[in-house]
């Protein structure tokens, strides 16, 4: 029985076999089902595929909408596409093209000549020309002026200059001395009154006296007493008062002159030349006693980094100046702000109040240098000391006055050259039109630095330059007439250190010249005379020229802004080309 029911129990187990085998067919068919739609309608899905495999980009189709009108007419015909060569290469080509084609053409045929016949009529001369009348010139006569007996040659060269030992003038003699024959005359018995003994001849008597010798003595033959004449009182309408009597003290011994001359082969016509004028051995003139003021900008455009460095050089020079100078310091931005009241000596105490003015300057504000030089122009001055004023500044106005034209040509015509004015500024937004043309144009110059770090350095070469003035106020002339153009036309003043030079531009054939420059030295006017023999100065180079041109640009540009014409901007761009020199400043000249 058990046996029975054992076999019953494994044939009951086999259904539930077959029933797993066909539900996993089942799963199977509907897993390939669906991996089968998916790969179809979900072609992004990685399943099955390599990552690198891009899918095929769905590109919809294309359907005809509007069927247009074909266009008759002519067909614009597309040009053929360019395509770059090199044009040696193609101009190459086409020459060899050319020529080849000219050597297979064939030759033209030649032209039958033409009669001799032919050509009678058109070589003959309609009428025979007459004989031309001549007309005579009428001249009227002239009659000649000749120098018979010559006595002064037509040429005077310039006398040498001597020196003649002074004696001390009688300034009481007359100018002109009127004639007079003295005779005997008889003695005059008056006190305090000098006679002449009897039928002496003396001739030393002074001529105030004459009236008291022969007053009523020598008058007979006119009926009366003779009343002398007071020549005294005459003779002092002749004479010059000494209040107009000035003496030129001369100084050319203790300076040198240095003559170079340029005569270029384009110009075969002119003479360039170049005058220098410097210190010559150990003794020197004196020394002038200076009032130095410092005008330093403070203004944000300046920036805390560069004021630091003119701060630095302010300090340097200070330490620098002469006990016997005077100065101060002058920092603005929108107003001017004054170290000390007005001049002050160079002591300690002064140096101290402006070492902590210094360090108290910060860059801030809008720039007004406008107002500062009419600050500047309030000090008071010495007619004997030499003012000269440093301005440390980008140049770049910002407030009040902003035209640099009106700034250069008002302060000019304000200050008259009774200040001397030099200018430095530092990197490339400086305005050089400004500080160049201010100096230029006020017995001063400028100095422009690439960078920051540079200014120290500049300032104390500029105090070497200027530490010891000698002559003030100079002018200067040439002697000889024609064409002469002598640049700077306004000096600057002469310093032992730092040399004097003119440029000039005279016809080849100008005789030899003399110049003389005048200067005042204290309570002093003194000149120097120089001898200018151009086949004794020494061979230049075409700088002079450049440096000429230069000068007369700047010169012309001064012109320029105080007139403002148009034939003056005109001149300097000519003036520019045919020296080959670029116009400065550029769009920083006002035009006209």
């Amino acid at each position: 029985m058990d046996s029975e029911g054992a076999r019953v129990d494994l044939f009951a187990e086999r259904p539930r076999t077959r029933h797993h085998v066909m539900a996993w067919g089942v799963a199977a068919a509907v897993s390939v089902a669906l991996h089968a739609f998916i790969l179809q309608h979900i072609p992004p899905l990685p399943i099955g595929r390599p990552a690198a495999f891009d899918a095929t980009v769905r590109i919809p189709s294309l359907q005809l909408q509007d069927v247009l009108k074909e266009f008759v007419g002519d067909r614009i015909e597309r040009p053929a596409r360019f395509r770059p060569e090199s044009p040696e290469r193609t101009f190459a080509a086409g020459l060899e093209q050319a020529q080849a084609a000219q050597a297979l053409a064939p030759e033209p045929p030649q032209a039958p000549a033409m009669p001799e016949s032919g050509l009678r009529g058109d070589s003959g001369a309609l009428l025979s020309p007459e004989k031309p009348v001549e007309h005579v010139k009428w001249e009227p006569r002239q009659d000649l002026l000749l120098i018979e007996d010559q006595i002064y040659a037509e040429k005077v060269s310039a006398l040498p200059r001597r020196y003649i030992e002074r004696e001390s003038p009688n300034k009481k003699a007359p100018n002109i001395s009127l004639p007079a024959s003295i005779k005997p005359l008889p003695l005059v018995e008056r006190k305090g009154a000098p006679g002449v003994a009897k039928g002496a001849g003396r001739t030393d008597i002074p001529l105030k006296n004459f009236a008291e010798v022969g007053r009523g003595q020598a008058g007979a033959g006119r009926g009366g007493a003779w009343d002398g004449f007071e020549l005294a009182e005459q003779s002092q309408m002749l004479e010059d008062p000494a209040s107009v009597i000035s003496e030129l003290k001369p100084v050319e011994q203790l300076l040198a002159l240095d003559v170079s001359t340029y005569r270029p082969t384009d110009e075969p016509e002119d003479l360039y030349f170049r005058i220098r004028i410097r210190r010559q051995g150990a003794e020197i003139l004196p020394v002038l006693p200076r009032d130095v003021i410092f005008l330093q900008d403070c203004s944000a455009s300046m920036t805390q980094s560069k004021l630091n460095e003119f701060k630095k050089g302010l300090t340097a020079w200070m330490d620098e100046l002469s006990p016997e100078d005077r100065w101060n310091i002058m920092g603005f931005s929108e107003t001017p702000d004054k170290c000390m009241p007005t001049w002050a000596p160079v002591t300690a105490t002064s140096k101290k109040q402006a070492l902590a003015y210094i360090d108290r300057m910060a860059a801030r504000g809008k720039t007004d240098v406008f107002a500062s030089l009419q600050e500047l122009l309030s000090f008071p001055k010495d007619p004997v000391r030499p003012v000269v004023a440093v301005l440390l500044t980008d140049g770049r106005p910002t407030s009040g006055m902003v035209d640099s034209s009106d700034i250069i040509e008002q302060f000019t015509q304000q200050n008259a050259g009774r200040i001397s004015m030099f200018a430095l500024g530092a990197g490339n937004r400086v305005n050089r039109f400004l500080l160049d043309m201010l100096s230029y144009k006020n017995r001063g110059d400028s100095t422009i630095v690439a960078e920051r770090q540079e200014v120290p350095g500049a300032m104390m070469d500029m105090d070497r330059q200027l530490a010891r003035p000698v002559l003030i106020d100079l002018d200067y002339r040439i002697s000889g007439r024609g064409q002469q153009e002598l640049y700077p036309r306004t000096l600057t003043h002469l310093y032992l250190d730092r040399p004097l030079t003119i440029y000039g531009k005279v016809p080849v054939k100008t005789p030899d010249a003399v110049l003389q420059i005048v200067g005042k030295s204290g309570s002093n006017r003194h000149d120097m005379v120089f001898s200018l023999k151009w086949a004794e100065s020494s061979s230049g180079d075409a700088e002079i020229r450049s440096q000429w041109a230069w000068h007369k640009v700047y010169y012309l540009i001064g012109e320029h802004i105080r007139r403002g014409k148009a034939e003056t901007m005109d001149e300097i761009r000519r003036l520019a080309d045919a020296y080959g020199l670029p116009v400065p400043y550029g769009g920083d000249i006002p035009l006209p």
